[in-house]
């Protein structure tokens, strides 16, 4: 396991602000410069891995684009984000851009002018004309083949959920989803949802359109009064799986009706209840993308999709 500032800063028994501050050339104390300068060293700490871009101050920032931080996996996603910059001698700027792709555009035009040094995006729009190196990595979006994708084991991952809907017995499966309005791997969900009807010759009932945050409550409200002789729903997200719960009786939740969520991230927002989920590994996704891009950076060659493995967690609701 290669070091962490933690582990430089112990070492060198300082902080790790004092590390950070010195990785960008920030005023530190001659001896506990020279501290630190022998920890890394002996640690190997950045130095096989943009060591060059931190102690120039070539590299002093990195944008996070995110739809909304009121989103739950947005949040999560840009915690661990700046967990991971952090410890790496960055500073973080997010970008939360309601869907505002003028502020987006100017957050890029602010990389090419080496203001910011480089991004991660999670955005609804697609933003063009981006050069074939730019120093940008996406979560679960597709802007071409050079720009490289961190994202989910999304297509197998939903076949695995669904799978277990139909060893449990269910025959009456919906899906609901939000349609991303760029390409994204998160389309392989409902991709895996119409394989699995087809391969189990089952009827696909199922809703995928393109809505806001914050409206998942009327959406699966239309979707259950629409086709009430559902057995189960596997959701495309934790906040649609936990509208679904709400407006399901408590008596049929496991006995005759059962629900799967996509994401499982939201076990401390919704205490009272477990979803049963495909999760995400957030932490493993925001590391890897600080990492592609940090290599981007360094003019290291890149991949175009990082694919994480996800976990399936059984709760309360399957």
């Amino acid at each position: 396991m290669s070091a962490s500032l933690g582990d430089v800063a112990a070492l060198a028994k300082v902080s790790k602000s004092t590390v950070s501050r010195y990785l960008n050339d920030g005023y530190v104390s001659s001896d506990k410069r020279e501290r630190i300068r022998a920890a890394i060293e002996s640690l190997g700490y950045v130095a096989n891995r943009n060591a060059r871009l931190l102690r120039s101050n070539k590299l002093n920032s990195i944008a996070l684009f995110v739809p909304t931080v009121e989103h739950p996996f947005f949040s999560c996603l840009a915690d661990r984000v700046e967990k991971f910059l952090y410890e790496r001698g960055v500073r973080m700027i997010l970008v939360s851009s309601a869907g505002d792709i003028a502020k987006e555009k100017e957050m890029i035009d602010m990389v090419g002018e080496k203001m910011v040094s480089g991004c991660i995006v999670v955005t609804h729009n697609l933003i063009p004309n981006l050069p074939e190196n730019a120093p940008i990595v996406t979560i679960d979006r597709h802007f071409g083949p050079t720009i490289p994708c961190i994202t989910s084991d999304n297509y197998e991952a939903s076949l695995r959920a669904l799978e277990y809907l139909y060893e449990s017995g269910c025959r009456h499966i919906g899906f609901i989803g939000g349609r991303p309005l760029v390409p994204s791997e998160v389309n392989a969900r409902l991709a895996a949802y119409l394989d699995f009807c087809r391969k189990y010759q089952l009827m696909p009932v199922y809703s995928y359109e393109t809505f806001d945050h914050g409206q998942e409550y009327e959406v699966a409200k239309a979707f259950l009064q629409a086709n009430p002789n559902l057995d189960s729903v596997f959701c495309g997200s934790d906040l649609l799986a936990y509208s679904v719960y709400q407006l399901t009786p408590k008596s049929l939740i496991l006995s005759r009706f059962k629900i799967i969520s996509f994401d499982g991230i939201t076990e401390k927002l919704f205490s009272y209840v477990r979803l049963t989920s495909v999760a995400q590994d957030v932490t493993a996704l925001a590391k890897m993308a600080v990492e592609v891009l940090l290599d981007r950076l360094a003019g290291k060659p890149t991949k175009e999709k990082y694919v994480i493995p996800t976990r399936f967690i059984r709760g309360e609701t399957a």
